[in-house]
């Protein structure tokens, strides 16, 4: 008879393994050379059999199908399969003659009924020895759970202590790993740059050199060292020393978002033209293009222009000029700098606008409250109407119109209960909103983020086209105040702050009005689309006598902001957008 060598050594139990490969190779050869066996071939293989699918098993199960060999030398049993359906396909071969015998040095195996059924034992041994050991490990796993233990390799400044079994501070290199994400935190440096102080701190790789960015973000990403750690999803509660607070985490996570984002954003804008649909021809009205040119003088530049696509059959579109990007840059940073409201005045924008806040929310509680009174009270006349009509002191003619009058009056009222309740603060939201976005608009200008500013033109603006190589766009309410107010120089008298206050919450609150009442998206773009009258905002100056007009800092860039009596002399500027 002829037989294959089967040796198996589990990947998993490496270091616990009772005889590594070499040493079954020496016991079985040694064996086979007794009993004068055979051998054909000899099979290694380095995995675990609690689950089926081993390739180099499988081979030589296939193998003894075809007819190579009679029987298999193994250690044990357990070397050949710790799981039912290898166990299984084993046995039914030896029903099936396939497989006519098997040899272990350490266990007796007779191709018999009764070997048969020892043999199908001993494979159920072998199961039962892994299915106690996965639960053994689970249990030992949700012990360490419960004692806020991380059943894992520490990371970079801490080391799995080999006593304790526990995760324990690596007193050489935990303050270092601390400073670097402190200073990560600060928004100083890159990730590349991290990279390189860590290298110089001596972290490195199995080869000597940086850790790989991969390994960079996951300590950067980390949850582990502000005294949490995370399996399969879950938090836990960690009982190790953390290294940072979780403020610092929160920052290092800011960062790290908007640094990709703005890649992800640069790349692509690198790839598809900084300015792709913003505008459209002002002479024809079809889309603008944009093309990439090289110059022979020049060889490996790349120079981006924009032009009309002159796709138009019916009409001759006489715009044949090219618009070379950085061109355009400059006109789509001034158009986003006239809509721009600075850093510097935005707090005093948000406090006038949290204090109208309150004032809404008082009236609405009182006209709440009133509202409720009449509907109490029309429910008190309607229940003292049925019982006169119960009682028969009324007709029922008589008493089917007075209730159909009370429960017209209750609809009403309900429903300026509800308009009150949806709609009080949504012109104030929408205000805020404004004020949000121009200093989104002063913000992009300032870090030269031109996608940015894309996107704020295209919100702001509307029927924006290229003519004679100009940028223009038209800026919807109230955003075309502000522009306006960048070009408006005249002064006026000195205004009375009460008359400021309630003509510049009057012209708010009618400005967006429609729209809160609509309560549609629809009502508010079409209210935003409306183009200013000419002059209209020196009309809302001078009628109320709440506006002085002045340079602000800054020479060429004026901002009006909103303010008090005693701010300064830029105090009633942003008083021009009273509407």
């Amino acid at each position: 008879m002829k037989y294959f060598i089967y040796c198996r050594k589990s990947s998993e139990e490496e270091e616990r393994q009772a005889l590594s490969i070499e040493s079954q190779l020496q016991e079985l050869r040694e064996y086979a050379q007794k009993q004068g066996l055979v051998i054909v071939r000899e099979f290694i293989e380095s995995k675990s059999a609690k689950k089926p699918g081993r390739e180099v098993f499988n081979d030589m199960l296939s193998r003894i199908e075809a007819g190579e060999t009679d029987g298999i030398l193994a250690w044990q049993p357990d070397r050949l399969s710790r799981n039912s359906v290898c166990g299984g396909r084993i046995i039914y071969l030896i029903d099936q003659g396939i497989i006519k015998d098997l040899k272990f040095p350490s266990y007796y195996f007779e191709n018999t009924p009764h070997g048969k059924f020892n043999l199908s034992i001993a494979f159920g041994f072998s199961k039962m020895y892994v299915d106690r050991l996965s639960e053994d490990v689970k249990r030992g796993i949700r012990e360490k759970l419960r004692r806020g233990e991380f059943p894992g390799k520490a990371p970079h400044g801490y080391f799995n202590h080999p006593k304790k079994r526990s995760i324990e501070v690596d007193t050489d290199s935990f303050d270092k790993v601390k400073t670097l994400l402190e200073e990560f935190s600060t928004g100083k440096y890159t990730v590349a740059e991290i990279r390189q102080r860590f290298f110089k701190q001596g972290f490195k790789d199995g080869h000597g050199e940086p850790l790989h960015y991969w390994n960079i973000k996951r300590i950067l990403t980390n949850k582990f060292y502000y005294g949490v750690f995370e399996l399969k999803g879950e938090l836990h509660q960690g009982s190790h020393q953390a290294m940072i607070s979780f403020e610092t985490y929160e920052k290092i996570q800011k960062l790290l978002n908007k640094k990709q984002q703005n890649h992800s954003r640069q790349a692509k804008a690198d790839k598809n033209f900084l300015f792709g649909g913003l505008a459209k021809c002002g002479e024809c009205g079809y889309q603008i293009t944009h093309e990439v040119h090289t110059r022979a003088k020049y060889p490996g530049r790349e120079y981006k222009y924009y032009r009309c696509t002159h796709k138009s059959r019916t009409q001759h579109c006489s715009q044949r000029s090219y618009l070379s990007e950085a061109h355009l840059a400059d006109q789509v940073l001034n158009l986003v700098n006239q809509v721009s409201i600075p850093e510097y005045w935005y707090e005093k924008f948000s406090e006038r606008i949290e204090k109208w806040r309150a004032e809404e929310l008082s009236d609405s509680e009182l006209q709440s409250k009133s509202l409720k009174s009449e509907l109490a009270e029309i429910q008190l006349r309607l229940d003292r109407l049925l019982d006169l009509q119960l009682d028969g002191d009324i007709s029922s003619s008589e008493y089917r119109a007075r209730k159909n009058s009370f429960i017209e009056k209750r609809a009403g009222l309900e429903n300026q209960l509800s308009v009150l309740k949806q709609g009080s603060l949504i012109w104030l939201e929408q205000v805020e909103d404004f004020v949000k976005t121009g200093q989104q608009a002063q913000q992009s200008v300032l870090a030269g983020d031109f996608i940015e500013m894309k996107k704020i033109l295209k919100k702001v603006g509307s029927n924006t086209k290229i003519m004679d190589k100009t940028l223009s766009s038209k800026f919807i309410k109230p955003f075309n105040f502000i522009s306006e107010g960048h070009c408006l120089t005249e002064s006026y008298s000195s205004p009375d702050e009460t008359c400021v206050e309630n003509n510049l919450k009057t012209k708010l609150k009618s400005g967006f009005g429609k729209c809160a009442s609509e309560h549609s998206e629809q009502a508010l773009c079409q209210n935003a689309g409306s183009e200013p009258r000419s002059g209209e905002l020196r009309e809302a100056c001078e009628a109320s006598r709440a506006l002085n007009w002045d340079c602000g800092p800054g020479g060429h860039e004026r901002w009006w902001v909103f303010g008090d009596l005693n701010t300064g002399p830029h105090a009633y500027q942003a008083r021009a957008l009273t509407n």
